[in-house]
């Protein structure tokens, strides 16, 4: 068996990554991994937002907070940064759980209406899925445009080869978001240099 590399080659391609995959997750009522894949897709923007290295430790608070700084329309994001850190970002990835004072849903597995993404219930802030879904992908649309003309952020990091390396022996992996369709016309295509084996009578 011979295995095949799919090779993210920039900082827009690997956000395109994200969004598939919570689409994905979405389709499959995986609700409470795509918050935490949400969750880290944030970090990753706001990690174009200094001067250090991807590799570099104890920046995870910060660049968590720059990317909805940065790039959330939505003023209460910016207003409520250290508590979305602490309540949602930290417990969720790192103890698989969600702190204090927020409540987590969604319309594909729960039916909540996307309207009540953000409103208050018995003092907690709901979020709901796909709300929050559709203002991660408006922050993620707004970081690609500010990189396609004379950017302050560095160079380094948005056109950084090789984000991340997948191998496998699939044939054809095709995006099936909204912004890869306006962010690449390129798909990312794994060959199968593989023959299948025939069947032993």
């Amino acid at each position: 068996m011979q295995l095949n590399p799919i090779k993210i080659t920039s900082a827009v391609d690997n956000i395109i990554n994200i969004i598939d995959d919570v689409y994905r997750l979405i389709e499959k009522k995986e609700d409470y991994i795509a918050f935490i894949i949400i969750a880290i897709g944030i970090e990753f923007l706001g990690a174009f937002y200094d001067d250090k290295e991807f590799t570099d430790f104890s920046q995870s608070e910060i660049r968590f907070c720059n990317g909805l700084k940065n790039l959330f329309k939505n003023n209460w994001y910016k207003q409520n940064q250290s508590f979305l850190f602490k309540s949602f970002r930290g417990p969720l990835i790192h103890q698989y759980r969600i702190g204090s004072g927020i409540l987590l849903t969604s319309n594909c597995k729960n039916g909540a209406s996307i309207e009540e993404h953000l409103k208050t219930m018995d003092n907690d802030r709901v979020f709901v899925l796909e709300g929050f879904f559709e203002d991660f992908k408006d922050a993620a649309d707004k970081f690609r445009n500010s990189i396609k003309g004379y950017h302050s952020l560095n160079p380094q990091k948005t056109n950084m080869p090789k984000y991340m390396g997948i191998y496998s022996t699939q044939s054809t992996i095709k995006g099936n978001s909204d912004f890869s369709l306006t962010a690449t016309n390129n798909n990312v295509v794994i060959k199968n240099n593989t023959k299948p084996k025939r069947k032993s009578k």
